[in-house]
């Protein structure tokens, strides 16, 4: 559990940081969106953007295509909020930010 939050964590930080950045093809960014791990707020007021590489991570059964189209419905305001996956650290789930 410790390992996949800080490999998660530490996407986090390359994608800040511009070292390493998600295809940008087909993100929606103007909503900002939040993603709890297991009950726990992990990214907070984030963009789609910043969020699809850590949830891509957490949830590896997930297609990146299923990930990306849930994180830009949630973002755009047509869910308010979905389950991504069942990972070993708990749910992910991702909510509108308000």
């Amino acid at each position: 559990m410790r390992k996949r939050l800080l490999v998660a964590f530490f996407a986090v930080a390359l994608c800040i940081a511009g070292i390493a950045g998600p295809s940008s093809a087909g993100l929606v960014n103007i909503h900002h969106i939040d993603i709890d791990v297991g009950g726990i707020n992990f990214l907070n007021n984030t963009t789609v953007a910043v969020a699809l590489n850590p949830v891509v991570l957490l949830c590896p059964n997930v297609g990146v295509n299923n990930v990306l189209n849930t994180l830009n419905l949630v973002a755009a305001g047509a869910l308010e909020q979905e389950t991504v996956c069942k990972g070993e650290s708990g749910d992910v789930v991702v909510k509108q930010h308000r």
